[in-house]
């Protein structure tokens, strides 16, 4: 899924095993230098799937930030959005820690002499997508748009946070009814994957999401549009056969259905 492409995904299992070897013997005395590297681990094995090995690194970075007499605030927080970020990548996205974890970033970040607006955007990102989880979606929808708020105020801004952002008050608005801001939610979105060319499986889900509400708006011009352009990407970037090509081609499903093409369908 989306939230799995930030990183560079590793080819090989072996390779991480190797890495994380590497980094518990040569940088044993850097807590920072160590964490960095944990996280990465830990992320590679997420876009993995291997969700138990890659979590189970994300909790080490956290422990070796944490663990002196006087831990650094920014380390801290940092890692503790990782492992909330890497909870939600790993599909875990109703556990209880989740919220514990970002309300201990922000209340360490507003204990800090410093803004970093750049972390508390990313606490507030994962803090509102696990309300939302929660089906509490007045409480999530404020909480991302101060979230946007804050980190188009960075500079420079974190592109894929507010893709996510956006994206997660589209899911909010269309369960709400309100339909103007999930098409304007999910237009913004798209606008910010494909001028960054960066996350393409980002740009594939929201063609699809797309493709689903102009769907339901009985667009059907829009809605297939939005379906084409979803699965040529997908086809693009993906091998075949791979669950990234049958979301896609679910925004097509429903395009024909709006034509009453059925049996296309």
């Amino acid at each position: 899924g989306p939230d799995r492409a930030r990183g560079q995904t590793l080819t090989a299992p072996m390779l991480l095993d190797e890495g994380t070897r590497r980094i518990q013997t040569t940088v044993k005395d850097d807590p920072a230098v160590r964490a960095r590297l944990l996280t990465a681990m830990g992320t590679a094995n997420l876009n993995l799937a291997l969700d138990d090995k890659g979590l189970a690194l994300l909790r080490e970075a956290l422990a070796v930030v944490d663990s002196g007499p006087h831990p650094d605030t920014r380390l801290v927080v940092r890692q503790l959005y990782e492992l909330g970020h890497g909870l939600r990548v790993a599909g875990r996205r109703h556990e209880p820690e989740i919220g514990a974890l970002m309300d201990r970033g922000l209340a360490m970040l507003d204990a800090s002499p410093q803004a970093n607006p750049d972390l508390r955007a990313l606490c507030m990102r994962v803090k509102g997508q696990w309300l939302n989880d929660h089906g509490e979606r007045g409480p999530a929808d404020s909480v991302l748009a101060s979230a946007i708020t804050i980190a188009e105020s960075a500079a420079p801004p974190d592109t894929f946070e507010l893709i996510s952002m956006n994206a997660s008050r589209g899911t909010i608005a269309d369960y709400g009814g309100r339909y103007d801001d999930e098409e304007r939610f999910y237009l913004r979105a798209l606008s910010l994957s494909e001028t960054s060319g960066h996350w393409p499986s980002w740009t594939v889900n929201l063609h699809q999401r797309l493709a689903i509400y102009y769907t339901q708006q009985a667009d059907t011009a829009q809605s297939m549009a939005h379906a084409d352009a979803g699965v040529a990407l997908a086809r693009q970037i993906y091998p075949e056969g791979h669950p990234s090509i049958a979301t896609a081609l679910n925004g097509k499903v429903e395009a024909f259905i709006s034509r009453g093409r059925y049996r296309e369908a």
